[in-house]
């Protein structure tokens, strides 16, 4: 019986020891991932084909076979850091659907535009509120909204950038987004 309790308590460590490495080395993989996206993301942004169209020709691309609109503007900080993600998801799967950058203002973005109004109608289905806000990718397949995402990622604090981790969410997101379509 001694024998039992004594094989059972040097057993028992050597169980919770190996389970701590295998989550640690998981964890480590992540983490070597995350920051590998985080560091070659920059470099794709410059090689995707971005087309920019106005709000109004986003609509001539509702109907479209492929496409993701990009609904966004420059100086929107959630834009710049979701841009080269999108932009990485579609350079990593060969540019096989277009990309459409749609420069918005804040002032097309208001009840009363014709153009955002019916994008609002367009799309009601798929926003979270009964605004647009920006970042806002929209996914088509042969003239069907096949999903979207508004924003970045919840945790996201804008003064500090995404971090490797949201960068690495994101991602993911954009990817199974993208996946619908191919």
């Amino acid at each position: 019986m001694n024998n039992a309790v004594s094989t059972k308590v040097v057993i028992l460590p050597i169980i919770l020891a190996m389970i701590v490495a295998l989550i640690l080395g998981i964890n480590a993989g992540m983490k070597k991932a995350e920051e590998e996206i985080t560091e070659i993301l920059p470099s794709y942004d410059d090689t995707v084909n971005w087309e920019v169209i106005s709000f109004d020709e986003a609509m001539n691309h509702w109907d479209d076979d492929q496409a993701i609109l990009f609904y966004a503007f420059n100086d929107c900080p959630y834009c710049t850091a979701a841009k080269p993600v999108l932009g990485a998801v579609s350079y990593n799967n060969a540019d096989a659907v277009s990309i459409y950058y749609v420069d918005v203002s804040r002032d097309e973005r208001v009840e009363g535009n014709e153009t955002y109004d019916l994008t609002m109608e367009h799309f009601k289905e798929y926003l979270p509120e009964e605004k647009m806000y920006v970042p806002y990718v929209v996914f088509i397949k042969e003239g069907r909204v096949m999903g979207a995402w508004t924003g970045t990622v919840d945790s996201h604090d804008v003064t500090k950038g995404l971090t490797a981790s949201e960068t690495y969410q994101l991602y993911g997101i954009y990817t199974g987004l993208y996946f619908q379509l191919i």
